[in-house]
């Protein structure tokens, strides 16, 4: 999306979704399995301001979250032992300088020029 006569560039996007599954594999009969629970979030923003005719130059930033563990609330155990909570995630938050040439002729429906967008991405240690 632009804005201001396309000095302004604007990206948003959101994703989040959870997924049941049963992993099958950890030997045993084959109706063994043991039950897992994943959960995704992934949020992006980017905002590019034109510096020359053809040139953008802004920020991307990424948060995302990633949750696994097992799923025991339908499992197999008993309903009196009390499992701890299980389980990992990653949580990843990123800010990236971002420049983007754009040479087409027309932004919706161009016949000749090309967009080109480098990405440099920075991470600090945790």
């Amino acid at each position: 999306m632009n804005f201001s006569r396309d000095r302004w560039r604007l990206q948003a996007a959101g994703f989040q979704a959870e997924l049941s599954d049963r992993f099958f594999g950890i030997g045993g009969s084959p109706e063994t399995s043991i039950p897992l629970n994943q959960e995704i979030r992934l949020l992006t923003l980017e905002a590019l301001r034109r510096g020359s005719p053809r040139l953008y130059v802004g920020l991307r930033v990424v948060d995302s979250d990633y949750r696994v563990g097992l799923d025991f609330d339908e499992g197999p155990l008993p309903p009196d032992i009390d499992l701890p909570e299980t389980g990992f995630g990653i949580d990843l938050v990123t800010i990236a300088p971002r420049v983007q040439h754009d040479s087409r002729d027309s932004e919706f429906c161009p016949a000749a020029g090309c967009v080109r967008s480098p990405v440099i991405a920075t991470c600090p240690a945790a």
